[in-house]
């Protein structure tokens, strides 16, 4: 099973997404960033930002997960959110 874990932040301002762009392709350069739209809002897309992070304990349990970290982010209010996701064996 695929467990998605979100955290979503705002602000009361707007962002201008074609400026953002660049600093985040130069923060997360492994990744693959773009402009584009999201149930038509135009934003910026990043996925799998990191490479290469385990989940290594959950629940008092030992476990070597993958994790998947992908973020949009849009004009309005600066709304960002990270989606975190991982597979999960449920008889843990």
């Amino acid at each position: 099973m695929k467990l998605h874990l979100l955290l979503c932040g705002f602000r009361n301002a707007s962002t201008n997404l074609d400026k953002k762009l660049p600093l985040l392709i130069k923060i997360y350069p492994d990744a693959k960033i773009e402009k584009t739209n999201f149930h038509g809002k135009p934003c910026i897309k990043g996925i799998n930002i990191i490479d290469d992070i385990k989940l290594i304990k959950l629940l008092d349990k030992n476990v070597d997960l993958n994790i998947n970290i992908d973020f949009y982010s849009f004009s309005t209010f600066s709304h960002v959110y990270f989606d975190i996701s991982f597979d999960i064996d449920l008889s843990m």
